[in-house]
């Protein structure tokens, strides 16, 4: 992890905001959140239009009776909005991610090569990515109680930390499909019929095995979709990618660790007519015998550190090693 320093403390921050649509019982720690923001006279912000729409309409819906809707209209009046990974505005020094996890990889398919730190609050579920999450106001004091990461944001005292994707080389990839994922890539079946899968690791086959199909996956995404399916947890900082099937029919098929330099073949064949590739929660259909190439991407996630204790979050949020005998 390295310091963000800058020299010019009271100079304007621009900051982008991104979500999807953060429920309305959310909406009270949203207006806290953005009530900070608008109150700092250094903060311009720009909202993702399609969650400006999604806040105007739901705000709208209910006639402004949400606690924290004032809050939130008063942030969005006269924002700039950007529409994608083309108009994010040039001088944007930090990127808010509103929402779980599953909006935090969408938000770094907009990022992409930008360098811009991300960082995820969460308004979501379970929240590996998006650590930071807006505490209650205390009514007497009317002060966020709990919430200093968000006077460090502003003021840039924070850290980020380095976080590796991978790239997907197919000849077939759609024009707008952005080949580069945080967690993982997979190949999977679209169908009842299983694949017929072959996988190499820099040019040697593993043995060919049926499957529903594989997951890559970073480090990073190793509590994600490749823990679902069998594969081992991992440290964030491991230069590793996983190789994981996904329901093998066969008993001696197990996950494979190999060193991040590797660059993984996947191809396969089936009954089915396609199949469905996937990066992170993006996917599009590819016909059968298509050949994949999966390897360690040139550019990395710049993701925002707050309080990231990555053994803490496996205790808290998936319950590591949950035993009646350790509670004490």
């Amino acid at each position: 992890m390295r310091p963000c320093r800058f020299l010019q403390e009271n100079k304007m921050m621009d900051i982008a905001l991104f979500g999807r649509n953060v429920g309305k019982e959310s909406f009270p720690e949203l207006g806290l959140l953005f009530q900070r923001l608008k109150s700092d006279a250094r903060i311009r912000l720009a909202f993702y239009k399609p969650f400006y729409n999604y806040l105007i309409d739901s705000i709208k819906q209910t006639e402004a009776k949400i606690s924290g809707s004032f809050a939130i209209l008063n942030a969005v009046e006269g924002a700039d909005l950007f529409t994608g990974a083309d108009d994010i505005p040039s001088g944007t020094e930090l990127f808010l991610s509103l929402g779980g996890d599953g909006t935090f990889l969408n938000g770094v398919a907009l990022v992409r090569d930008r360098n811009i730190p991300i960082a995820g609050i969460n308004f979501g579920h379970l929240g590996f990515l998006t650590t930071a999450s807006v505490a209650d106001k205390n009514t007497e004091t009317d002060v966020l109680l709990g919430n200093e990461w968000i006077d460090k944001l502003l003021n840039r005292e924070f850290t980020t930390e380095k976080r590796s994707l991978l790239k997907m080389d197919f000849e077939h990839t759609p024009a707008d499909f952005y080949p580069c994922a945080l967690n993982e890539i997979s190949i999977q079946r679209n169908g009842t019929a299983m694949l017929d899968l072959e996988i190499s690791v820099n040019g040697t086959n593993l043995p060919r095995y049926p499957a529903d199909g594989v997951v890559v996956s970073t480090a990073t995404g190793s509590t994600a979709y490749a823990l679902s399916v069998g594969g081992p947890i991992v440290m964030p900082q491991s230069n590793v990618l996983l190789i994981v099937p996904i329901a093998p029919h066969n008993l001696n098929i197990r996950p494979l660790v190999v060193p991040d330099t590797s660059i993984i073949g996947v191809s396969f064949s089936g009954r089915n007519k396609d199949a469905l590739v996937s990066a992170d929660n993006r996917f599009f259909h590819i016909p059968t015998d298509s050949k994949i190439k999966i390897s360690k991407g040139t550019n990395s996630v710049n993701m925002v550190s707050m309080d990231n204790n990555f053994i803490k979050a496996l205790n808290e949020k998936l319950f590591w090693g949950a035993d009646k005998r350790n509670l004490k």
